[in-house]
């Protein structure tokens, strides 16, 4: 069983997937000057913690230069395979985000 198929509260295995909305808010962020060497050619690039609209709160890259702000409004571009969520600034008239 991997990490990720309990529950790290109670301990519940028979957990379910759940689709939700990719969009949220940044709540905090850094830029990696120094990446782990794996990364090293992607330097710098920027991680931020999102609170989902769900009330969920998932780490992940931000793309580009935008939604470097606390509070900047982000959606889920794509879920890379080896770098996890990858999140895009939204524009006010732009179409509704991916989901998770």
């Amino acid at each position: 069983m991997a990490r990720g198929d309990v529950c790290p509260i109670c301990g519940r295995s028979d957990l379910e997937p759940h689709e939700i909305a990719g969009e949220g808010r940044v709540i905090v962020w850094t830029t990696i000057h120094v990446p782990p060497t794996r990364y090293a050619d992607e330097a710098p690039y920027t991680v931020a913690i999102v609170e989902l609209e769900a009330g969920l709160r998932t780490m992940g890259r931000l793309t580009g230069n935008a939604g470097r702000e606390l509070g900047a409004h982000v959606r889920l571009r794509r879920v890379d395979p080896d770098r996890g969520p990858m999140f895009e600034a939204v524009e006010s008239d732009a179409p509704r985000a991916e989901s998770l």
